[in-house]
């Protein structure tokens, strides 16, 4: 899941089909605005997940 939503973020991608993969309702809501937000500031992630 965190590789789909670091593959999204690059561009950034709010409506990627591979976000709803793993995620669902909420989860998937959260991820899909927290992209769209980021789409709106002009940012994108250019590193891979850590946890």
């Amino acid at each position: 899941m965190w590789q789909d939503i670091a593959d999204a973020a690059e561009t950034p991608d709010w409506d990627s089909p591979q976000l709803g993969r793993y995620a669902t309702g909420d989860a998937l809501s959260t991820i899909s605005r927290a992209l769209y937000a980021d789409h709106v500031n002009g940012l994108v992630s250019r590193e891979e997940p850590k946890n």
